[in-house]
């Protein structure tokens, strides 16, 4: 029986040399991309968690460019502009120096 998880599907492939575990997935293109889960995985069960590790690692990454998305400027600069901070300080010193 055929296993997903989320866009991940995997598949075994059996050669010569022995068994092997394959998955495959759509890019944005919608291209279908085929890659081996590697020499650790020997059986069903290792395949599986090579992919349930690999979907971990894509729900982080999304979870990362979503909070990076909701940054906006006034939220990064918050603290650059306050009374008594260091670039308040450089500032000044750094205009009175190129206006003489």
């Amino acid at each position: 029986m055929a296993v997903k998880i989320g866009k991940y599907h995997l598949f075994k492939r059996q050669q010569d040399t022995g068994t092997f575990w394959y998955y495959w997935f759509e890019d944005e293109d919608g291209k279908r991309v085929q890659r081996s889960c590697g020499h650790g995985c020997e059986s069903k069960r290792d395949a599986t968690a090579f992919l349930e590790e690999l979907y971990r690692a894509d729900l982080l990454e999304d979870k990362r460019k979503a909070e990076l998305r909701r940054k906006t400027f006034s939220i990064f600069a918050e603290k650059m502009f306050l009374e008594g901070e260091y670039s308040c300080k450089v500032r000044p010193a750094i205009l009175i120096t190129f206006g003489q």
